[in-house]
């Protein structure tokens, strides 16, 4: 017997025969329990003080019989066996209808045998027990399911379906999810339901469930009974009948419908949001200005295209770099920075900067804030170097104009009390003898008041109050009429170059005007050179065009009398240039000048409608270029007749020039007219990119007067590298003047500033067609 320490309960009247089992029972397990009782009112009140794990109850015993009604062994918990000393069939079959898990027939032998009928007996019990208890917990699993299935209302609905794929059962919920009832649903191949594109897998699917292979869950397009499209998310698995052969496919199908749907809106709403970013960044990257957004440690985390064009890089190359290292080649924040200040106070903040290459940047910041915290700052960079020039020009003009009518009046009133003094020193010396003393002191009284006049006679010039008579003059006969005049006021060491224009237009103006002009311009060249020196007076008709106004916001485009004042002196630095036509601004010595020669011709230049220019540097002298609205007859009409395309081309031109406003203006006429350009501002640029570029350069366009070499010795210097490459020069300083200090030989193609858009295009295509020839 197997059970240690079973607890059995002997029930037997004849104590020999409950001795004998007792005896084998405890022989073949030492621990086992054992208790006896003689009667069924002893069994049953012992079953009250403990349980017995199982009882052999005698048939007969002397207060009854232990398979009457009144003992109900089958409703025992636990196992009983009969024992009896007589028996037959009918009374083994009736022990074993109340339950007995066993029947015994009283005998030595029997009595032997007893533990091993004890322990088969508690085997067979446990076993009717545990399949009782798995009977019990699959009813209940069934029970549960059962609920759960039928109580799934909306979007859920179980079935089941054999290997032929014919439905045999639905929940009902499938109304709830697809309208069909389970009757209309019953009968039906899962095949036909629906033809979508979709369920070709989940027919696959199916199939392989069949051939009892577990699958995943999967999607299953069909249509509800009103016609409209459902999808289902189906998860199926084989069912096996006890002998374990699939016969069907159980399957539980989720109404996905809604999500379906909601998952398309969102991918809908990305699609729209990917086509307005892209349309928001299209429109920053078509914003000139530099746009960048910046993390808290001043890292680039966006940028524009126009912020990487400004560093000649893709944007996405400035992603993750400090801006105080991209654009200032800094290694800490700037001082001031408005990202900084912006990042500090949560407010939006404004710096002007000038950075190391002269240019003037309009710096704005602007908080990108969550949760009320700054997380991140857009950075708008604006180059306003160009607008400050303006503004500066503006400014100059405004100053000039402020003067010049501040002058005009001190002029007018002046000229009142000189009149009154020149007046009674008149009439003194009506009055006085020639000899006598004081019309000597008289006479220095009249000569002081009419220097004063002249004076006054220049006030009124800058100012344009001067009183003029105007008459339609050729500036070539004024000129060449006065020459021998400025020859007296310059002096014999100083020559006079003059080199007329054919067929100049005529312009309007007082001749008394003219005069004045070539008088001031003559005394400041003469004074400007040291010792021998040249001057030289050119002409030209010139064409003013409005890509050039673009640039020069206070010229009129139009037709043009150029006379054009070149020396050969010191020259001047810029912050001379900005103040020449000051009144009473002179660089003179004491007693050597009034500071109205430059002021007077300004003024004069503006009375008559031109506009005036000065070209200088330190060392190369100075070039006064004015220019009057040219006036001719119709018959005359001198406008470039030529096609616009005759000037047209595709070569490559290299520009050298280190005059921002002029570099790109010349790139932009040339890249109207279809050439491909590169710029350079400094020699040293220039070389090192003809040094890089793999193509043919054509052509240099080169400024005469360069930092660190002139043109003449770039264009030897770029020709060692480019043989044949042919080479135009330009400046506003004139062909003649340039040409005698050796910088460039006759002959040579060459410019003169301003330009229009015509006569650029002109030049470069009569050069590089000479090439060709």
């Amino acid at each position: 017997m197997s059970a240690s320490g079973t607890q059995i309960m002997i029930v037997e009247d004849e104590a020999a025969h409950a001795e004998a089992i007792r005896r084998s029972l405890e022989a073949a397990d030492a621990e086992v329990s054992i208790r006896i009782v003689g009667t069924l009112r002893e069994y049953r009140r012992s079953l009250l003080d403990a349980l017995p794990d199982i009882a052999l109850v005698d048939l007969i015993l002397p207060d009854g019989r232990s398979l009457d009604e009144n003992f109900r062994p089958e409703n025992t918990p636990f196992p009983f066996v009969i024992m009896t000393s007589y028996g037959n069939e009918q009374t083994a079959v009736d022990a074993l209808k109340s339950g007995a898990t066993d029947y015994v027939v009283k005998s030595p032998e029997a009595f032997t045998a007893m533990p091993r009928i004890v322990a088969r007996a508690l085997r067979e019990w446990n076993s009717a027990l545990e399949r009782k208890r798995g009977e019990e917990a699959l009813r209940e699993s069934e029970e549960k399911f059962r609920r759960l299935v039928e109580g799934l209302k909306d979007k859920y609905f179980f079935y089941r379906h054999d290997t032929n794929g014919i439905f045999t059962y639905l929940s009902p919920s499938v109304t709830n999810v697809l309208g069909y009832t389970q009757e209309e649903f019953q009968g039906h191949f899962t095949q036909s339901l629906t033809d979508a594109p979709i369920n070709q897998e989940s027919i696959r699917r199916t199939e392989q469930s069949i051939a009892g292979i577990e699958q995943p869950s999967y999607e299953v397009e069909i249509h509800h009974k009103d016609g409209s499209v459902r999808f289902l998310e189906v998860l199926e698995t084989p069912f096996v009948d006890k002998s374990g052969k699939t016969v069907g496919v159980d399957g539980i199908a989720h109404d996905i419908t809604e999500r379906k749907q909601a998952e398309e809106a969102l991918r809908e709403s990305e699609r729209k949001f990917r086509r307005l970013t892209r349309q928001f960044h299209a429109l920053l990257d078509a914003i000139p200005d530099n746009i960048t957004r910046q993390s808290p440690d001043l890292r680039v985390t966006w940028a524009n295209r126009g912020a990487g064009a400004g560093m000649k890089k893709e944007a996405a190359d400035l992603v993750g770099e400090y801006c105080y290292t991209l654009w200032h080649n800094k290694t800490s924040p700037c001082d001031p920075c408005p990202v900084l200040k912006t990042f500090t106070t949560g407010e939006p903040a404004l710096e002007i900067v000038t950075t190391p290459d002269g240019k003037t940047w309009e710096l704005r910041s602007v908080p990108v804030k969550e949760a009320g915290s700054v997380v991140e700052v857009v950075e708008i960079g604006r180059d306003i170097s160009e607008h400050r020039k303006l503004e500066e020009q503006f400014r100059q003009a405004q100053k000039m104009e402020a003067v010049g009518r501040l002058a005009g009046g001190v002029a007018h009133d002046f000229n009142n009390m000189l009149n009154v003094i020149l007046g009674y020193a008149d009439i003194a010396l009506t009055r006085l003898d020639s000899g006598d003393p004081l019309a000597r002191i008289v006479r220095e009284i009249q000569k002081a008041g009419q220097r004063s006049a002249d004076l006054t006679r220049q006030l009124l010039a800058f100012s344009r109050k001067q009183v003029v008579a105007p008459i339609v003059l050729n500036l070539n006969k004024e000129t060449e009429d006065q020459l021998k005049m400025l020859g007296r006021l310059i002096g014999e060491d100083v020559r006079i170059d003059f080199l007329p224009a054919g067929d100049l237009w005529n312009t309007r103006i007082d001749p008394s005007q003219v005069s004045q002009i070539l008088a001031n311009l003559s005394v400041n060249a003469r004074d400007a050179i040291a010792g021998v020196g040249t001057v030289t007076i050119e002409t030209a008709n010139v064409t003013v065009d409005e890509a050039y106004c673009r640039e020069h916001h206070y010229v009129t485009p139009g037709e043009y009398v150029m006379v054009s004042f070149s020396d050969t002196g010191a020259g001047m630095d810029a912050a001379t240039r900005e103040r020449i036509f000051e009144p009473f601004f002179t660089t003179k010595g004491e007693g050597k000048g009034t500071g109205l020669g430059m002021s007077t011709v300004y003024g004069i230049v503006k009375q008559n409608g031109g506009f005036v220019q000065v070209y200088s540097e330190p060392g190369q002298g100075t070039t006064i270029r004015i220019y009057f609205p040219g006036v001719k007859d119709s018959t005359e009409d001198l406008v470039e007749k030529m096609a616009e395309g005759s000037f047209e081309g595709t070569e490559t031109v290299l520009i050298v020039e280190d005059e921002e406003q002029i570099l790109v203006l010349s790139r932009r006429i040339l890249e109207q007219y279809g050439y491909r350009v590169l710029t350079a501002r400094t020699p040293e640029d220039a070389c090192r990119l003809v040094e890089e570029q793999v193509g043919d350069i054509h052509l240099l366009l080169t400024d005469v007067i360069l930092p660190g070499m002139n043109g003449k010795e770039l264009k030897e210097r770029i020709e060692t590298m480019r043989p044949g490459i042919k080479t135009v020069f330009m400046s506003g300083y004139t062909a003649n003047a340039i040409a005698r200090r050796g910088i460039l030989e006759k002959g040579v193609a060459f410019l003169q500033k301003p330009f229009s858009l015509a006569s650029l295009a002109r030049k470069i295509r009569q050069v590089l067609d000479s090439r060709k020839s």
